[in-house]
């Protein structure tokens, strides 16, 4: 009997001992856990909290539009925390806009979102008191000034019409902008210098448009023209319409005005893409912001839909575009980045 009850308390402390070791080892455990799910969602957390910053700095265009760019990073802040995973409790957040430059001097606005939320924990909660743990994200992003540049060095044009081609920053709600706040670029008009045309700056999230305005018979009279354009009529196309022509000749339904290319080689640039017909609408890069461009070169064809017969040769007027940072070192972003 002495030796069956020696056995039996052995037992029995090997067991408290074992349920002792499985505190430390379950405490591990939830660490662990806990641990990788807290960076999963935290990870979860900054996407959402950069796509905020982001949107808010891509609306951040002017030193007025500060609210805005506040309320588009609000907006897109809401929106993505239906995507976060459901253990992660209300996020709170704070969003801020100011003027700031970036690493190469070039003036910007920067969006500043942070935000934290609350994760419920698994095994931790048998040791903690609130059951949960707090992550914490955050995120800048700038839209900085950039320098648009024009090339028209291999601008050729034969056309009898005068064409005249303006830039202008499209404005927010899509209208037409009026062309005595745009800028020209180049014209074919006779005694016009077009040595050193003006260079765009705006923000890098702003859309570029282009405007080709164009009087029939501007340079050489002829008869009127096949779309019903009278001699010395003014006739302008805008590059943001899906139509371009749409102002000047709202019987037109497709897009018989312009047309554009990548440049892949500056020694080569490429040919018109089509010639003899119209399109059903403009390219979706027809006036695109410097972001849109990441660094390439546009090619522009334009067609003036002018003469008695349209020959539709995209050969009156062409040019092209680019984007480079606006900082006296040439250095710097020419898209909406995030720096932190």
């Amino acid at each position: 009997m002495g030796n069956m009850s020696l056995r039996q308390d052995q037992r029995g402390a090997v067991a408290v001992l074992v349920a002792f070791a499985l505190v430390p080892m379950l405490l591990a455990a939830g660490v662990a856990i806990d641990f990788a799910r807290g960076q999963q969602f935290k990870a979860a957390l900054q996407g959402t909290v950069d796509a905020a910053a982001l949107a808010g700095a891509s609306a951040y265009v002017d030193g007025s539009s500060a609210g805005a760019a506040v309320t588009a990073a609000t907006n897109s802040l809401a929106a993505g925390q239906a995507n976060l995973p459901a253990s992660i409790g209300p996020v709170t957040a704070t969003k801020t806009a100011a003027p700031t430059t970036t690493s190469g001097g070039s003036p910007a606005y920067g969006v500043t979102v942070t935000a934290s939320a609350t994760v419920a924990t698994t095994l931790l909660s048998m040791f903690t008191a609130n059951g949960s743990v707090v992550v914490s994200a955050s995120a800048t992003a700038i839209n900085p000034a950039v320098v648009v540049s024009a090339g028209i060095g291999n601008f050729s044009s034969s056309a009898w019409d005068t064409n005249t081609i303006y830039w202008y920053i499209v404005p927010s709600d899509g209208s037409l902008p009026t062309l005595s706040a745009a800028n020209i670029i180049y014209s074919n008009a006779t005694g016009f210098n077009n040595s050193n045309p003006p260079v765009p700056a705006a923000q890098a999230s702003q859309r570029i448009g282009f405007a080709l305005r164009n009087i029939t018979g501007g340079n050489q009279s002829y008869a009127t023209n096949q779309y019903g354009g009278a001699q010395g009529s003014a006739h302008i196309f805008y590059s943001h319409l899906g139509i371009p022509s749409k102002d000047a000749y709202p019987s037109v339904s497709m897009n018989c005005s312009v047309q554009t290319a990548q440049v892949t080689n500056p020694n080569n640039p490429p040919a018109v893409p089509s010639q003899g017909v119209c399109l059903t609408a403009a390219p979706a890069n027809a006036a695109p912001s410097c972001a849109d461009l990441a660094g390439q070169t546009l090619k522009f064809f334009w067609n003036d839909m002018g003469g008695g017969t349209d020959d539709k040769d995209y050969n009156d007027a062409q040019y092209t575009m680019s984007c480079a940072p606006s900082g006296g070192n040439g250095s710097g972003p020419t898209g909406v980045v995030l720096t932190q």
